[in-house]
Formats: structure tokens, C-alpha cells, sequence
């Protein structure tokens, strides 16, 4: 078993609970059958005690009925170290979700805001340690990729743009880093050379893929249940997992980092 020697903190987050109308959320790339909101609010409730018991300390929205994605915080802003930048959502049907995001983080972030026509799903948006990737997909145009290149520039973070195939809906939908110097990344659906060579890359089985997607807090990894393949390969690498059911959140195209923004 390796030790990794550093993780990702993530001390606070956001979240937003489940509307009523969630059945109506947006799904093209990962539902396979209708929605089961009650079933769907369970699983929230589980995944924030879940962030609560990894002493994350959670602040909870309330839902907004006339936003059945309005769960999915994590696409209206990038947050890098003290500074937010306020995103313009890829889907139409989405725009109004931020201003919730807005006044909530106003007086804990400083603000920029994306100005049309740039588009772009924070969920197209990944950071390992002083790298920024971000994926040119359905969701992020060309405007929203150069203003988030001009919002990170401000740090010293590059930022290097991934296509994303069209079958998938964000980056992280099919990678993410559990740590600091580590990618998750499914077999056969990115190309390895578009990432750093400084990163260590761990590939899980295609037919994984929905388990790409996972949260790192500390030596902990929070990750979907039911990938006993891809629990194997991360716990041989050091990480403690904690599984959770997604399967109605998944229904609607969400994934575990959709609900979260940590800041």
C-alpha cells in the first residue's frame, strides 16, 4: 500500500437541497430511468452527513422549485483560493441558479463575474495543485475557457483545455483528483498525454467510469458504491473510502462533486 504524502483539505461547503421538481432536471448523458425525488432527497440527506462526518462544514441552501438542477452548485462558480469567479451556466434553463450562489458567498469571496457570451459548467473545471484543466464540452464554450484563463492568471495557475467526447457531459463526469498530485481518470476515454506528466495518473475500468467522479478530504475519498473494481484499485493506493448510494442523483446527470462547492 502506497502512503500519499499530502491530500486536499476542504474544510467548507455549500450545498443546495433538492427541489420538488428534480424529476424535471436535465438528463441526456447518465439517467437511465425516470427520477425518483423522494429516493433522490434521501440520497442529498446522506451525502451531506457524509461531508458533516468528515468534519466539512456545511452550508445548506434552500431549494428553488423553478430550478429543478439547482442541486448542482458546483457549475455556477469557480472558486480559487480567496477569490470566486460567478460562471454563465452552459444550459439556458439554468441561468438564474447563481444568484443564490452570489449573495451567499459575497461576503466570503471576492467576486468576478463572466460576461456573455461565455458559458461555462463549473463541472468542466478541475484543479490539481497549480494546474487548472478544463473541458471544452456541450456546456463550456471558447468565451467562458479564455475567462476563466484571464480569472486564473491573476493567481500564477495555468490552465490547459481538454475536449471532451461527446458522449460525456463535464470533465469531471469521466476524471478527478482525489490529492494534489493524483488524477482519477476512466480507461479509454481521455487522452493521457493531454495531462501533466508531473501528476500520477490511476485508471479505473471504463465501465467504472461513473466512479471517476470523487471527493478527497484529507486521506479519505468519497466515491459512488457499487464499483467494487475501482474501490480496489483506490484503496490499494492509501485511500480510506466512504461509499455512497447516487444512483437517483446520477438519473440526473449529477455526480458527487455537482453538489458540492468547497471554498
Amino acid at each position: 500500500m502506497i502512503i500519499l504524502s499530502y491530500y486536499y483539505e476542504n474544510k467548507r461547503a455549500i450545498v443546495r437541497g433538492i427541489p420538488n421538481t428534480f424529476n424535471s432536471a436535465i438528463s441526456k448523458y447518465m439517467g437511465s430511468g425516470p427520477i425518483d425525488v423522494a429516493t433522490a432527497k434521501v440520497q442529498h440527506i446522506s451525502y451531506v452527513e457524509k461531508l458533516k462526518s468528515l468534519k466539512v462544514e456545511v452550508l445548506k441552501l434552500m431549494p428553488d422549485d423553478n430550478y429543478p438542477d439547482c442541486c448542482f452548485v458546483e457549475d455556477q462558480v469557480v472558486v480559487l483560493d480567496d477569490r470566486a469567479l460567478i460562471t454563465n451556466a452552459g444550459a439556458q434553463s439554468r441561468k438564474g441558479e447563481k444568484d443564490v450562489i452570489i449573495n451567499t458567498l459575497s461576503e466570503k469571496l471576492a467576486l468576478e463575474f463572466m460576461e456573455s457570451p461565455a458559458e461555462l459548467d463549473g463541472g468542466d473545471v478541475l484543479r490539481v495543485g497549480d494546474i487548472v484543466y478544463v473541458g471544452s464540452s456541450t456546456r463550456t464554450n471558447i468565451h467562458g475557457i479564455n475567462a476563466l484563463k484571464d480569472f486564473a492568471n491573476k493567481s500564477n495557475i495555468t490552465v490547459k483545455t481538454i475536449p471532451i467526447p461527446t458522449d460525456s457531459l463535464h470533465l469531471k463526469s469521466i476524471c478527478s483528483s482525489p490529492c494534489p498530485d493524483t488524477l482519477i481518470v476512466a480507461k479509454d476515454t481521455l487522452s493521457l498525454d493531454l495531462f501533466d506528466s508531473s501528476h500520477k495518473l490511476l485508471q479505473i475500468p471504463k465501465e467504472d467510469i461513473y466512479a471517476a467522479n470523487t471527493i478527497g478530504i484529507g486521506r479519505n475519498l468519497i466515491i459512488p458504491d457499487e464499483y467494487p473494481n475501482t474501490h480496489k484499485i483506490l484503496e490499494d493506493e492509501g485511500f480510506i473510502l466512504h461509499k455512497l448510494s447516487m444512483s437517483q442523483i446520477r438519473n440526473a446527470d449529477g455526480s458527487l462533486t455537482c453538489l458540492s462547492v468547497f471554498y
